[in-house]
């Protein structure tokens, strides 16, 4: 008598409850500090604003944001099917943090819209 085999979807793999929430955390690190990043900006251009003089550039700093992060999501999103999420996550999270630290470190207003559009890669 033959015994039934049932396949599995290659690639597909039960991981440790342990790696499963610490994965989880992450994850949900990574989204509030971009949701803190865009609660944070609003809350600080009136200073930024005042600080650099830069009110007739004021809407190209939420803006180069929007437009990188729109032209990038999906680059990225083809990139990680082909070469894997976990490169592009890290590297991503560095580039933000990294282009968040340059941004508080601006001493105009163009190298803030600048690192703004770095920063929307992520």
């Amino acid at each position: 008598m033959e015994r039934e085999v049932q396949a599995q979807p290659i690639g597909l793999r039960s991981l440790p409850r342990r790696q499963v929430i610490v994965t989880f955390v992450g994850v949900l690190l990574a989204m509030f500090l971009g949701s803190l990043d865009q609660t944070v900006v609003g809350t600080a251009m009136p200073r930024i604003i005042s600080d650099l003089g830069g009110f007739s550039h004021y809407t190209w700093v939420t803006t180069a944001y929007i437009i990188t992060s729109a032209v990038m999501i999906p680059i990225t999103g083809k990139l990680t099917d082909m070469y894997g999420r976990k490169f592009f996550y890290i590297g991503g999270l560095g580039i933000f943090v990294s282009a968040s630290l340059l941004c508080g470190l601006s001493n105009t207003m163009t190298q803030i819209i600048v690192l703004r559009g770095v920063q929307g890669y992520w």
